[in-house]
Parts: structure tokens; C-alpha cells; sequence
């Protein structure tokens, strides 16, 4: 099923902030964070740069996200542009975050002729710490089941497959943070690819491309780019 906002939220006086929101901020912020410690860790050439583009192009489409509702649906906005805060993005405003935030981040990613050798051993850290705090505040039902913690929704019991991706990806990075290899974001590839390819046994796919569901797609590959990368490092230590 399609994820779904945490109802509710942290109230300040009459505005009140939407629990998403807050898993929003808190994934940003830890995700910084641990791409700034790997970076101080590691001494990787343009890791500063690298770390706060990927920032700037969350930031970038998380606005984007948001506030196309502006252009979208103009006149609510402008009656009371409060509501834009509690008021998820539609569908069609997440396209329009992503579209900006990718030509954004095309388009810096030429200026500042990044190396993708570092980019791959930083950004999936980063990706991977917000994404593990993010998935907690976005509920995601799988298939039914009989388990004590499935999550009671609709008159049934759904597999809560959000928490089972913030347990690979916390797992995974925890994994990875203590292995003493010098390109870990690779390895992260590995372990959240294989482990998301796990997890979407207990979802359900409605849409099936060779076999495949888009997601299970994007956890192979993935897999696959972190093992390519991960020999490509190990070959080039050789020469």
C-alpha cells in the first residue's frame, strides 16, 4: 500500500507541525550529520562538497514538494498559506519537488565537477541515517498477517514495512560503520540493497515490470552498483 503521513503532530500555539514533518527534519539532520563525521573520519577528496550538495538537493526538493501547491492550487494558498504546513504535497507536487531538486542537483554536480568515486562512499550514508529516522514517521502497510506487531489498519492486520526498512537501514549502517574498509558507502549499497530486496517479500506489488516490482528493481540495483563499485576500488588499490 501507499505510505501514509503519522496523523497528528507537535502543536505551538495555533500552528501545528505534522508528525511527517518532524521525521522529515530529524532525517535531514541525522543525515548530515553522519556524512559530516564520515567525512571527518575519512579525509575523502571534495567531501565537504559533496556533503552539502546532497543537503542542498534535499532541501530543494522537500520546498519543491511543498510549496507547489502554491502554483497548483494558488487561491488556498493565498487565503491561508499557513495550511501548506499541515496540508500534505499531492502527488503531482512530489513530481515537481523531484524534477526541481534533480536538475538542481544535475546542474551543480557539472559546476563542481564531483568525482563519483567519492560521491557513492558519502551520499549513501547520509541517504541511509535520514532514510532509517524518515521510514519511522511514514507508516507503509504490506500484506495481511497473523503477527503480534502487524498494525491494525482497514479491519485487518497489515505487515508494517516501514519499520522492516528502518531496521535494514539502521542495521546496515551500523554494520558498515564498524567495518574497517575505506569505501563503505559501497558496501551500504550492498547490505540496504539485498536487505530491501528481503523486505519487499511482505509488500504488496501491483505493479510488476519482468518479474520485478519498480521496487525491488531499485534494491537490486542498488546491490549491483555497490558491488561494481566495491570491485572497481578493490581493482584500482591492486594497480
Amino acid at each position: 500500500m501507499d505510505m501514509l503521513a503519522l496523523l497528528g503532530g507537535f502543536t505551538i500555539g495555533e500552528i501545528t507541525i505534522p508528525y511527517a514533518w518532524i521525521g522529515v527534519f530529524l532525517g535531514v539532520y541525522l543525515g548530515t550529520q553522519f556524512m559530516k563525521w564520515h567525512v571527518q573520519r575519512t579525509s575523502i577528496q571534495q567531501g565537504q562538497q559533496i556533503s552539502e550538495l546532497l543537503f542542498s538537493i534535499v532541501l530543494v526538493g522537500v520546498l519543491g514538494w511543498k510549496f507547489s501547491n502554491l502554483l497548483l492550487n494558488p487561491m488556498d494558498a493565498i487565503r491561508n498559506p499557513l495550511s501548506m504546513l499541515a496540508i500534505p504535497g499531492s502527488t503531482y507536487a512530489g513530481e515537481a519537488g523531484l524534477l526541481v531538486a534533480l536538475t538542481y542537483g544535475s546542474y551543480k554536480w557539472w559546476r563542481l565537477k564531483l568525482i563519483w568515486r567519492s560521491v557513492i562512499d558519502i551520499w549513501p550514508i547520509g541517504l541511509v541515517a535520514g532514510g532509517a529516522v524518515t521510514e519511522l514517521f511514514w507508516l507503509s502497510l504490506g500484506k495481511t498477517t497473523h503477527l503480534p506487531w502487524g498494525v491494525h489498519a482497514y479491519g485487518q492486520v497489515y505487515q508494517p514495512t516501514n519499520f522492516y526498512e528502518s531496521m535494514v537501514l539502521w542495521v546496515s549502517l551500523a554494520i558498515v560503520w564498524k567495518m574497517r574498509v575505506r569505501n563503505k558507502g559501497s558496501w551500504l549499497l550492498i547490505f540496504v540493497g539485498i536487505g530491501s530486496l528481503l523486505v519487499s517479500i511482505t509488500t504488496v506489488n501491483t505493479w510488476v515490470i519482468i518479474g520485478l516490482s519498480p521496487g525491488q528493481w531499485v534494491a537490486l540495483v542498488l546491490a549491483l552498483l555497490g558491488i561494481i563499485s566495491v570491485r572497481e576500488n578493490d581493482r584500482r588499490q591492486i594497480v
